[in-house]
């Protein structure tokens, strides 16, 4: 167990560097670390750059293909800092979860239900179970009311459910192009994809960004982890 990162604000930022690039930070290495730079520099010495071809420019263009598919987006009008759900209504997003999570599949972008709506389903469900027990305890109906009450809560549930919109888990509604560009290339080099010394600068802000609950567009190489970036607390 890793007893100290007092470099990071996050150890998540330590174990996802670590997963991507597929070295080891040491107890030193981390507290030495404080700024996007320095993060950098490490993941450098580690991992440095494996080729010269830059993969973000070829992912931009995957990613750009997979939304004019999946959306019918025009390729033309989708650029580095298109917002990409600004044209997609809320009511159009469950018929798209599968295409979503088949080319989008980092944790990022997973679509998930709100906590909120997690809440209201539990109570759908045991509204009316506790009110069929306490109406059977006070001989208020007879026994045969306790089963339909399980059967209402499971339908109420369901109903509950289908009513709430989906939510995106840490995915911001105003998500852009880079981001999503940023979130493949990760995909990329955990594929063991060779990657140029911008497409390293990228990976490293985007892992930044994720756990620091940071926009990719706002990093910077001088910004301090802690002091400039925390915005998890």
């Amino acid at each position: 167990m890793r007893s100290s990162y007092s470099g990071f604000p996050s150890i998540a930022i330590i174990e996802d560097l670590e997963h991507v690039f597929g070295f080891e930070i040491s107890d030193e290495e981390a507290e030495n670390t404080g700024t996007v730079e320095e993060v950098l520099a490490l993941v450098s010495r580690h991992a440095p750059a494996t080729g010269k071809k830059c993969v973000a420019r070829i992912t931009f263009f995957r990613v750009r293909e997979t939304l004019a598919n999946v959306f019918n987006y025009n390729r033309e009008s989708l650029k580095l800092d298109t917002k990409i759900w600004d044209s997609l209504p809320p009511e159009t997003w469950p018929e798209k979860r599968d295409l979503i999570r088949k080319h989008f599949a980092r944790s990022t972008l997973q679509i998930t239900s709100t906590g909120s709506g997690c809440a209201l389903s539990f109570l759908a469900f045991l509204l009316p179970i506790l009110s069929s027990i306490i109406a059977y305890n006070f001989r208020l109906v007879p026994i045969i009311i306790l089963p339909v009450g399980f059967i209402v809560g499971v339908l109420a549930t369901f109903a509950v459910w289908g009513l709430l919109p989906p939510s995106f888990a840490q995915l911001p509604k105003d998500v852009t192009m880079r981001e999503l560009v940023a979130q493949t290339l990760l995909e990329e080099i955990e594929a063991g994809s060779p990657y140029s010394d911008k497409d390293l600068i990228l990976a490293v802000k985007a892992i930044i960004a994720l756990h620091l609950d940071h926009r990719l567009e706002a990093i910077e190489l001088h910004h301090h982890l802690t002091d400039d970036l925390d915005m998890t607390d």
